[in-house]
Parts: C-alpha cells; sequence; structure tokens
C-alpha cells in the first residue's frame, strides 16, 4: 500500500543535502557542518539529523540527512541564501 503524503500532511519530512568541500576548506567546513547538525538538533520539529561522510579518501563528500514532523517545524526562519 502506498501512502500519499498531501500539502497538508507532509509529515514526516526528509531532507537530504549532498555537500562537496574543496579540499583547502574541509576542516572549516567540516567544522560548520558539525555544528549545523548540533543547532539542528535543538530546533522544534526535528525528529533526526546526521551528517555522513563518505570513506576511501573522499571525507570531502558529505550529507546531512533531516527528518522532520512538520507542522512543528518553522522553516522559513531557517531558509537562507543560496551561495
Amino acid at each position: 500500500m502506498r501512502r500519499v503524503i498531501t500539502v497538508a500532511d507532509p509529515s514526516p519530512l526528509y531532507v537530504a543535502t549532498f555537500i562537496d568541500l574543496i579540499p583547502p576548506g574541509t576542516e572549516a567546513g567540516t567544522a560548520a557542518i558539525k555544528q549545523y547538525v548540533l543547532d539542528t538538533r535543538k530546533e522544534p520539529g526535528i525528529v533526526r539529523c546526521e551528517a555522513i561522510a563518505q570513506v576511501a579518501g573522499r571525507v570531502n563528500h558529505l550529507m546531512v540527512m533531516e527528518v522532520w514532523k512538520e507542522e512543528a517545524a518553522d522553516f522559513n526562519s531557517r531558509a537562507g541564501p543560496v551561495r
């Protein structure tokens, strides 16, 4: 049976963000991502937030996975400029 999710009921909401860090900034970028995960875990409506680095010498390739209960999350306050 397939669950149909409507705009009124997007819960839970899964967000995957893929990040490639340029090697001179890998250490600083990784620290910033770790801080983002720690801060996000304190947000209302967050169920889970994890950062995962690729192995085998490609630690500059990361993914942040977030799971939200949409009804409690304030996504508009989290939106920022795309760089």
